[in-house]
Parts: structure tokens; sequence; C-alpha cells
């Protein structure tokens, strides 16, 4: 920032005094450049009419103006500068107080912050303990549903065993009553095939008799007969 206000101020006083000599330059050239014809040839001095000299004391009088004007341009520059220097100084203090301002600040900042963590800190810790307390005794809890649990589940596993050992003890007595029956009635296939064989046997005999008997008859018969018809004949 200062290094441009110095440039600023003596970009423009530069190019002020610049400007100001560069017309000074050029007044007097056209002025002084008039005057050695005026001293070198005294003989066409009378030619010149006095509105010639008045127009060289009027350039005279433009050139001392100009001159004026540039010293008053110098001394506002230097005001310029004298200006610039106590800008300089305030914009230090400034940049001096504002860093305190700011460093004063960020401490303030930094202590209010540091004293929130320390509260939020203390605050998780108590609610960390509450929840541990809390969870402890859930635990403690749990733990004791747990045996209850595995106290039920050992009844439940006798039970099971006993139901399991008298299941197989009702298979084996139906098994072994299934093998009875069977064979009971197997043994009563048996006599009834064997007592149905024997009636058929005796049926069958019966038959053979009477058919037999039936065939002697009928031979005895046809023999009577015969005899019978003999005896008529005779």
């Amino acid at each position: 920032r200062k290094s441009l206000l110095r440039k600023i101020s003596t970009g423009t006083s530069v190019n002020t005094t610049e400007g100001e000599k560069a017309k000074e330059v050029s007044v007097q050239n056209r002025v002084f450049g008039s005057l050695p014809t005026l001293h070198s040839t005294p003989q066409t001095a009378s030619n010149y009419t006095l509105d010639e000299l008045d127009a060289s004391q009027e350039e005279e009088g433009s050139l001392a103006r100009k001159e004026t004007q540039v010293y008053e341009a110098e001394t506002l520059t230097a005001a310029h500068d004298s200006d610039i220097v106590r800008l300089e100084s305030q914009i230090d203090e400034w940049n001096v107080a504002l860093r305190q301002n700011i460093l004063a600040e960020l401490t303030q900042v930094k202590l209010k912050l540091l004293q929130q963590q320390k509260c939020r800190i203390l605050d998780e810790r108590e609610k960390s303990n509450e929840r541990m307390a809390r969870l402890t005794l859930q635990n403690e809890e749990l733990k004791e549903l747990v045996a209850n649990c595995e106290r039920t589940i050992a009844q439940k596993d006798s039970i099971i065993a006993n139901l399991t050992t008298s299941l197989n003890k009702q298979k084996q007595k139906e098994g072994l009553v299934r093998s009875f029956n069977q064979w009971k009635l197997r043994h009563c296939d048996e006599k009834r095939e064997e007592f149905c064989g024997r009636i058929a046997d005796e049926y069958r005999a019966r038959k053979l008799v009477t058919r037999s008997f039936r065939s002697w008859q009928s031979i005895q018969e046809n023999k009577w007969r015969e005899r019978v018809e003999r005896a008529c004949q005779n």
C-alpha cells in the first residue's frame, strides 16, 4: 500500500514537472530565438513594432506565471508527500491496533472454545458413566436371564431324554406285540389250512365212497335186471 502511494505521488509529480519543463523550453526557444536577431542585427531593429515587444513581454509574463505554477505544484507535491507519510504512519498504527485486537479476540475465542470443550467433555463423561452403569445393570439382568434359561433348557433336556427312552421302550413293546400277533395269525392260518385240508380229504373220501357205492348199485341193478329178464324169458 505504501509503495503504491509513493509510486502514484512520484509519478504525478514527475509528470507535472516534465510537462512544465517542456512548455518552458518551448517558450524560451521562441522568445530567446527571436532576441538574438534583435541584438545581432541592430540595423533592422527599427523595423520591429511595439506590438511585437508587447507580445514578447506577454510571453515572459506567461513564463513567470508558469514558473509560479511549477513552484506551487512542487509545494503541493511536498505537502502531498507529507500527507502520505502521515497516512502511512496512521495506517501502521491502525495495523498494529488491528493486529492486537485480532490477537485479543483470537485468545478470547480460544479460551471460550477450550471452556466449551471442557464442558462438553465433562458432559460426555457423565453421560458415558450413566450409560456404563445402565449397561452393567442390563448385563447383570441378562446374566440372570441366561442362567434361568439354562436351567429351563436343562429341565427340558431331561424331560426330552425321558420321553425318548419311554418312546423307545414303547416302540420295542409295539414291535414285540406286532411280531407276536403276526406269529399268532400265522399259526391260526396254519391250523385253519390244516383243518380245511382234513375236511377236504374227508369230503373227497366220502364223495368217492358214494360214487363207488352208486356205481356198484347200478351194476347190481343191471345184473338183477338181466337175471329177471332171462328168467322171464325162460
